[in-house]
């Protein structure tokens, strides 16, 4: 049995596309700049292009982070010191110190300066 709102979010989403077309023939929206639109006035997907995302994080980078943590500085100021998100410097700082004790295990004389 579907209830009421199954129903009306269904129709919602078989009429979204009118509902696109009447709300840029209002003004009320547009498509982005530089959109390329077809026939009917639809915008044509572009699927060949390809986003090349560069991760900031490097070993160096894990490793400065865990040294800081190490040394007492909080969170907030790590992530401005590494220019690095607030919300991943946890992840990086948990790689620099899975490095550190990796090249403890290799090297026991090693410190947490090490590259």
């Amino acid at each position: 049995m579907t209830t009421k709102y199954n129903i009306i979010h269904n129709y919602v989403l078989q009429e979204a596309k009118q509902l696109v077309r009447f709300a840029i023939k209002r003004g009320w929206m547009s498509y982005p700049p530089g959109t390329q639109l077809d026939i009917e006035g639809d915008p044509i997907p572009n699927l060949d292009t390809e986003e090349k995302t560069s991760s900031p994080i490097t070993p160096e980078l894990c490793n400065k982070a865990f040294v800081l943590r190490e040394r007492g500085m909080k969170l907030d100021d790590i992530a401005l010191a590494c220019s690095v998100p607030r919300g991943s410097i946890a992840y990086i700082i948990s790689q620099g110190h899975e490095a550190y004790l990796l090249r403890l295990r290799i090297d026991p004389n090693s410190t947490k300066e090490s590259p």
